[in-house]
């Protein structure tokens, strides 16, 4: 590890000693709130304040959700496997946004055929006893290529094409307060697209 407390290549790995407030902050990442779904775990905790390379951070102050398979209390290896992975959406409020693309979940690699049928679910929970306002995907080239306002159901359906080079989605959920104040952002790191 260097001097900010990360390995060579960035990362953190269990058991790496805590040197400075960045690894901190990434510790008690497995530390918190989980929420189980019948294919796995999305876990909650405190988003470093300062951003490391594998989080899209949504602000300065926020939380940062990550899908795992598996989870155990005492071996936290598919916590640290998931973020180097891509599994991550980080939020202002708690609120929970992800998606996948036909099955493929962020971070995954997508292989695809040009033209072919792309289906993407996206899946919104308020946390914070508030409601999912918009959401929206974006393309690598950043263009919204799908919105969506005021989504009556907790999962989004969209059904689109296969583009005709590589590319990759993201999804930026929006959540207000029932009266309409106090806007906050999830933003879903990227499922890519490999056109073969």
């Amino acid at each position: 590890m260097d001097g900010h407390g990360l390995s060579s290549d960035g990362a953190l790995q269990p058991g790496d000693h805590c040197e400075s407030r960045d690894d901190i902050q990434m510790v008690h990442l497995i530390e918190e709130q989980s929420r189980i779904y019948p294919f796995g775990w999305w876990l909650r905790g405190g988003c470093c304040e300062f951003g490391l390379p594998q989080f899209l951070s949504s602000g300065l102050a926020g939380f940062t959700w990550v899908y795992t398979t598996s989870y155990s209390s005492t071996d936290r290896a598919a916590i640290w496997d998931a973020i180097r992975s891509g599994r991550v959406s980080t939020s202002d409020q708690k609120d929970l946004g992800y998606f996948t693309i036909n099955g493929a979940v962020q971070g995954s690699v997508l292989n695809v055929i040009h033209g072919s049928s792309l289906q993407l679910e996206l899946v919104q929970f308020p946390v914070t006893e508030q409601k999912c306002t918009r959401i929206m995907v974006f393309n690598k080239n950043q263009e919204v290529v799908y919105t969506v306002t005021n989504p009556p159901t907790s999962v989004t359906y969209w059904n689109t094409r296969a583009p005709s080079t590589d590319d990759f989605y993201v999804g930026k959920f929006e959540f207000t307060k029932m009266d309409g104040s106090g806007l906050s952002e999830v933003w879903a790191n990227p499922v890519f697209i490999n056109v073969q």
